[in-house]
């Protein structure tokens, strides 16, 4: 293992553990709440809603901004590294599914560090990021890919180059989503125009 990889362990544990710990913390609540839900729902809907609402989740004692400096680490990592440094990452994420599963809201919220800063790092980051998820989240990554294309065009990037780039050092099915996306139904759907996409980042209506 890298040394520099080797450095990021102790803080990635310390966040995998606390992510890990309101994970399960909330699995028992989600379950004792649609088991609760379920049995107000029979004898009284506007009840069931109210539960709804009232639900509360424990969030984990983690800041976006711990988990950005460790994920800018980490996927600043991979984009600057050859084949086998790559491995140990993907390997490095398989066994932290709580980190794994925070891939995807830091690939968005790389776009909109983009967006402010016009930093084309950000951009290379959040493409490492939906390769080293590699679908083991099981969440969708096409309109924060989306978002990463309109960004670059945005800031007159052309990002169909640094897709293929990052599709070719991608599993099979993330290699398709980057080499086909300006072909994909979705395409349309999830790119903004640079009015559209200024109107959503300075309303605050971007994912963050």
């Amino acid at each position: 293992m890298s040394p520099d990889l080797l450095k990021l362990i102790p803080v990635a544990d310390c966040l995998e553990a606390e992510l890990a710990r309101a994970w399960e913390a909330n699995r028992q609540t989600r379950w004792q709440f649609k088991k609760q839900y379920r049995e107000l729902r029979r004898v009284n809907l506007a009840a069931a809603r109210q539960c709804a609402d009232g639900r509360k989740l424990e969030l984990a004692k983690v800041t976006v901004e711990e988990i950005d400096s460790l994920l800018d680490a980490l996927c600043g990592q991979f984009v600057h590294s050859d084949e086998p440094e790559r491995a140990e990452l993907m390997q490095f994420f398989g066994e932290r599914p709580r980190l794994l599963g925070n891939l995807q809201n830091y690939a968005s919220r790389s776009a909109t560090r983009m967006y402010e800063k016009g930093d084309r790092e950000f951009l290379l980051r959040g493409l490492a990021a939906v390769v080293l998820d590699a679908g083991r989240s099981l969440q969708g990554f096409t309109f924060t890919l989306g978002k990463l294309y309109s960004v670059a065009k945005f800031h007159g990037i052309q990002p169909m180059p640094l897709f293929v780039h990052f599709g070719e050092i991608a599993d099979d099915d993330t290699k398709r989503l980057l080499v086909e996306f300006e072909n994909s139904d979705d395409f349309k759907v999830c790119v903004s125009d640079k009015e559209s996409l200024r109107s959503s980042m300075e309303s605050g209506k971007a994912i963050r």
